[in-house]
């Protein structure tokens, strides 16, 4: 049976909103990107799999997206490698980690 994106994405955006541990200023960027993915006809799919990693980041992130530093992104990357986690799904994190030009390599 096939996964029905167009029912999922609603639903994540949902629990993206309600989130309290999430920054406003997080959400807005979620939105953005969500917003920049659609813009590039990414599948439905794809942007499940991306907004649903980046809650999970957003949420235990205690800074600002746009305010990253090197420090804040490693704290982010070592607690993802500290988890059981499939390599597929933690190299997207850490592809997701360096969005925007924010390369701690």
């Amino acid at each position: 049976m096939p996964i029905d994106y167009n029912r999922r994405i609603p639903q994540v955006e949902e629990r993206i909103e309600r989130c309290d541990e999430i920054l406003e200023e997080n959400k807005e960027q979620l939105w953005d990107f969500e917003r920049s993915l659609k813009v590039q006809d990414y599948s439905e799919a794809r942007i499940y799999k991306l907004l649903s990693i980046l809650k999970l980041l957003a949420e235990r992130a205690d800074f600002c997206f746009e305010e990253a530093t090197r420090e804040s992104i490693e704290k982010l990357i070592s607690w993802v490698n500290g988890r059981d986690l499939a390599e597929a799904t933690s190299l997207t994190i850490l592809a997701l980690a360096l969005i925007g030009g924010r390369s701690i390599v």
